[in-house]
């Protein structure tokens, strides 16, 4: 079976046959031909009919598995999370066994900015975005800028 690149070739040079070749001879060979190209085109149809479901199926995964992933992000977290509390509420700051060593590292402070109408125009870069390392940097040397402050935090190191 000739493929659709192919027979539509062959259509074209039919076309340009048709002032130089007996009509009747002309007009069958382009019907066969076009019945041809129709079935080439259920059969293109069905393939991408086809596909098109596979695609979908394989969108549905890809959600599937991306809901997966973050619910076991978040128990991971919650359960790192409720290490550190037990670790925090006992003082302990660090659980060595056979297998992991457990430590409570101190995070560098967080700039919270609670309304930036209140940052000085020195800590915005080019006009636009706020420069939190300046920022942090200022607060750090004793500067005071209402409505922004460092918060500092504590996460779960294992190894």
């Amino acid at each position: 079976m000739a493929t659709l690149y192919e027979l539509t070739n062959n259509a074209t040079m039919l076309k340009e046959l048709a002032t130089t070749s007996d009509s009747d001879a002309f007009k069958d060979t382009l019907e066969s031909l076009e019945l041809e190209i129709e079935h080439k085109a259920d059969d293109y149809g069905r393939v991408i009919q086809e596909l098109t479901g596979h695609a979908q199926t394989i969108r549905n995964e890809e959600l599937r598995l991306a809901d997966m992933r973050k619910r076991t992000e978040k128990n991971i977290l919650n359960m790192k999370q409720n290490l550190l509390d037990s670790m925090t509420a006992t003082d302990k700051t660090k659980i060595t066994t056979d297998l992991f060593t457990f430590s409570v590292r101190n995070n560098a402070g967080k700039v919270i900015i609670e309304d930036e109408k209140n940052v000085p125009t020195d800590f915005y870069i080019e006009k636009r975005e706020i420069s939190k390392s300046a920022l942090k940097k200022a607060l750090l040397e004793g500067t005071e800028i209402k409505g922004v402050s460092i918060v500092k935090s504590q996460s779960l190191n294992i190894k």
